[in-house]
């Protein structure tokens, strides 16, 4: 018997584009390991209502991956797949605030 993971989960049909958004901004902050949720959660609090169908695709895309291998990626621990290379790094670029310091 197969085991759950987010990437084989069951997508619902026929949703509308806002309830899609309602429900991957409650994916996004509730991922399981805390520096995601604000990573993610950040991002899509912040970007979430312009994205288009094609950008929630991608979105999604993102948030379909583990916690451990996305942490692995954003602290560059492990290589970032093409696949989730571009929304990657948008979602790091907007969390590095200038006060930070984060990119120097």
């Amino acid at each position: 018997m197969p085991q759950f993971s987010p990437k084989n989960a069951v997508k619902p049909v026929g949703e509308s584009i806002e309830i899609r958004r309602k429900r991957l901004k409650i994916r996004a902050w509730r991922r399981g390991i805390k520096e995601m949720d604000l990573l993610i959660g950040g991002y899509a609090d912040a970007h979430l209502a312009q994205m288009d169908t094609a950008a929630l695709d991608e979105f999604e895309t993102l948030m379909d991956e583990h916690d451990q291998d996305l942490l692995s990626y954003a602290t560059g621990l492990k290589p970032v797949p093409d696949h989730l290379k571009s929304m990657l790094e948008r979602v790091i670029a907007d969390a590095d605030h200038p006060s930070w310091g984060l990119m120097g």
